[in-house]
C-alpha cells in the first residue's frame, strides 16, 4: 500500500470514529478541570465553579470573584439538561431567573432579591403557554395576581395583601364576559356573589360570610326569570323555594 494511501485510509477512520462518538458527547457530563474551582489565598472562591454530586453530575456552574457569584449560573437535572439559569447582579443578591421543566420547555421566569420572590412572576404549562402571572414584595403576593386562557385571554383576576386574597375577584368566559364577581376580605370570601351566563344575565346571586353562602341565594334561568330561591344559614341549605312548577315536581321526584 502506498503511504499516502495508507495515510488518507487513517484520515478516514478517524473520521469514522468522531461520528460514532459525537452523539455521546454531546451528552456527557463535563469533568472538572485544573482550572475550575479555584480559591485564593483568604480562601475566596474565584472563576469558574463546577459543583457535582457524588456520582459525579454536575449540579451548578458559574463565575465567583472574591466569593461573590456574579453573571450566569446554570442549574442542571441529572441527565444534563437544563434545570434553572439565573443572571446575577447587585453583588449575587438579584438573580433574574428561568426555571425549565426537564423536557426543556420553559416554566416559569421572574426575579428573586436576597432568595425572596420580587415583582412579576409568570408560570408555563408543559407547552410553554402563559397560564399565570403574580406580583411579589419580599417573597409575598402583593396586588394583581391572573390565570390565563391558552389564547392569552384572562380568565381569572385575583388581588393580593401580604400573601392574602382581598379585593375584587372576578372570573370571565372565553370572550371576556364576566363569569362571577365576589370580593375577599382578609383570605375569605364576604358579601354579594353574582353568578354570570355567558350572554351576561345573572345565574345566580347571593352572599357569603366567611366564605360560607348565607341568607337567600336566587337563581335565574338565562331568560332572567326566577328558577328557585335557596337559603342558607352559614353554608348549609335548610329551604329551597321553587318558581318552576315543573322543576319542583322533578326535584320531588327525586
Amino acid at each position: 500500500m502506498k503511504k499516502t494511501d495508507f495515510f488518507s485510509l487513517s484520515i478516514v477512520c478517524a473520521l469514522v470514529l468522531l461520528a460514532m462518538i459525537a452523539p455521546y458527547m454531546l451528552y456527557a457530563q463535563p469533568s472538572i478541570t485544573a482550572a475550575e474551582n479555584k480559591v485564593d489565598a483568604k480562601g475566596f472562591k474565584q472563576g469558574f465553579w463546577r459543583k457535582t454530586d457524588k456520582e459525579g453530575k454536575v449540579l451548578y456552574e458559574g463565575q465567583f470573584k472574591d466569593n461573590v457569584p456574579y453573571g450566569e449560573f446554570k442549574y442542571f437535572y441529572p441527565d444534563g439538561k437544563n434545570r434553572t439559569i439565573s443572571k446575577l447582579s447587585n453583588d449575587g443578591n438579584t438573580a433574574k431567573t428561568i426555571s425549565f421543566s426537564p423536557k426543556g420547555v420553559k416554566m416559569a421566569e421572574g426575579t428573586y432579591i436576597r432568595t425572596l420572590k420580587e415583582g412579576e412572576w409568570k408560570y408555563y404549562d408543559e407547552e410553554g403557554v402563559l397560564i399565570s402571572s403574580e406580583s411579589y414584595t419580599g417573597g409575598k403576593k402583593e396586588g394583581l395576581a391572573a390565570n390565563y386562557y391558552g389564547d392569552g385571554k384572562m380568565l381569572e383576576e385575583k388581588h393580593f395583601k401580604n400573601n392574602i386574597q382581598v379585593g375584587p375577584w372576578k372570573q370571565y368566559f372565553t370572550d371576556g364576559t364576566v363569569k362571577l364577581t365576589a370580593v375577599f376580605v382578609d383570605g375569605k370570601i364576604e358579601g354579594a356573589a353574582n353568578f354570570y351566563y355567558p350572554n351576561g344575565k345573572i345565574m345566580a346571586s347571593g352572599a357569603y360570610v366567611h366564605n360560607f353562602k348565607h341568607g337567600i341565594w336566587t337563581f335565574f334561568k338565562d331568560d332572567g326569570k326566577k328558577e328557585r330561591e335557596d337559603i342558607y344559614n352559614n353554608g348549609v341549605l335548610t329551604k329551597t323555594v321553587y318558581y318552576d312548577r315543573k322543576l319542583e315536581e322533578e326535584q320531588e321526584k327525586k
